[in-house]
């Protein structure tokens, strides 16, 4: 017999007796293992009756203020603000025209809802035609509001002759939650333009349900609006003051699905394994 097929003759029995011998272990420790995923099945079923007791989508009810003004111009042109409320992240976008311009230096002044570190905040400039740098031509501040802190931008822009349309882009983290009073007030200066919009994304964390859209003030819905994606405009009129009331919730649908399955599953391997068990005392007895 050539040595490789006795070689292959002896792991092949030794296999089968470690086979053997793991078998027998297991027969023997048969209700230890029972009661070990006992214990585990039961200690699923507590953690996920306890996720799924404590899940709230309820977000209690704020005040957000957000206030744009400037300086030495006529009017900003095509505002934009953005706010995604699952990744705390937000933008402000504007145009100056050049035939805005009143003064050669000019201020442009915004008031941000909460406190939004300074790190965070980028501000690019872009000139018709031409690539968007980033502007260092700014100045950051905490101010008081009703006793809790808000953050200040004021930016400079410099009148040049060879200007035409100037885009201005902001962008930063802050942490707000999408439910509350939502303020835009602009009293120095007026908004022109097409695109005076505010988007929000509630994202994978929060959900519109419903009319969750109530009390709009100088704003209009852009439809068509979704349970994630609210879009509304600024109603172009003489008022410096819109809002709307914004009530979300948060989106646990995904997380009592993950624990419902987990508590049902592991709620009858549970009852299953159990009858089995107590099946298997009473013949050894």
């Amino acid at each position: 017999m050539p040595k490789s097929r006795i070689t292959n003759s002896i792991i092949n029995s030794k296999i089968k007796d470690l086979r053997y011998t793991i078998l027998k272990i297991l027969n023997k420790r048969k209700t230890g293992i029972k009661i070990l995923f006992l214990a585990i099945f039961f200690g699923v079923i507590i953690f996920s009756w306890t996720t799924l007791y404590n899940l709230n989508d309820y977000i209690p009810f704020n005040v957000y203020d957000y206030d744009i003004d400037a300086y030495g111009i006529k009017a900003l042109r095509d505002v934009k603000i953005y706010h995604d409320f699952s990744k705390n992240q937000g933008k402000i976008s504007f145009e100056l025209n050049r035939e805005d311009y009143i003064e050669s230096d000019v201020d442009i002044i915004i008031d941000l809802p909460t406190i939004v570190k300074k790190e965070s905040i980028k501000i690019f400039v872009k000139e018709k035609d031409k690539e968007a740098i980033l502007n260092k031509s700014w100045k950051y501040r905490l101010q008081p509001v009703n006793k809790k802190n808000h953050t200040q931008i004021d930016i400079e822009s410099i009148f040049s002759k060879n200007m035409d349309i100037i885009g201005y882009f902001i962008t930063y983290d802050t942490d707000i939650l999408p439910s509350g009073h939502f303020r835009i007030m602009h009293r120095n200066t007026p908004f022109f333009g097409y695109t005076l919009v505010i988007s929000l994304d509630l994202g994978k964390k929060y959900i519109c349900r419903g009319e969750c859209i109530t009390k709009m003030n100088n704003v209009v819905p852009d439809y068509p609006n979704t349970d994630k994606e609210i879009r509304l405009e600024l109603e172009r009129n003489e008022e410096r003051y819109h809002s709307f009331m914004l009530s979300g919730l948060r989106d646990i649908r995904t997380t009592q699905g993950i624990h419902l399955g987990l508590l049902s599953s592991a709620l009858v391997s549970f009852i299953l394994l159990f009858k089995d068990l107590v099946e298997e005392i009473k013949y050894k007895k």
